[in-house]
């Protein structure tokens, strides 16, 4: 029963963090930073709605199962950087849409949608190691 808990907080954690992101917004894929085969980071710009500054690192601050989550990397809205395992499906000047409310992530070419995800799929999950799970842990209550 505890394991079951324990894992259930966890689901629970990551759809918190996706919902509390209120992310409603497109962005254009300005370049693909190419690490293998298909992993890449996607390098794009904001093309409408809006982004909170600093939104990610203060919702990290109320995780506890996870060390730390991220969906995008760099500096939102100038340039931001999202990860995908499937970035041989991407091109430059390729649209992007997230939405927080729908757990997606949806892509477009000339506006008609290519390929699909969810946000929970694209987090960043960085982390503790269990030892450094259980001290934060215990620090929190």
């Amino acid at each position: 029963m505890v394991v079951y808990r324990e894992a259930n907080n966890l689901v629970d954690q990551k759809e918190w963090f996706i919902k509390e992101l209120r992310y409603d917004f497109s962005a254009q894929i300005d370049s693909i930073d190419h690490f293998d085969n298909s992993d890449a980071y996607l390098i794009c710009h904001l093309t409408k709605g809006q982004i909170k500054d600093g939104i990610e690192d203060s919702l990290n601050e109320f995780v506890t199962h996870y060390g730390h989550l991220r969906l995008l990397l760099g500096k939102p809205p100038e340039q931001m950087r999202i990860w995908t395992r499937t970035s041989n499906k991407y091109k430059v000047g390729d649209s992007v849409c997230l939405r927080s409310t729908e757990d997606a992530i949806e892509f477009f070419r000339y506006g008609r949608i290519i390929d699909q995800t969810t946000m929970n799929k694209a987090l960043d999950v960085r982390g503790w190691t269990p030892d450094q799970y259980f001290r934060k842990k215990a620090k929190n209550r």
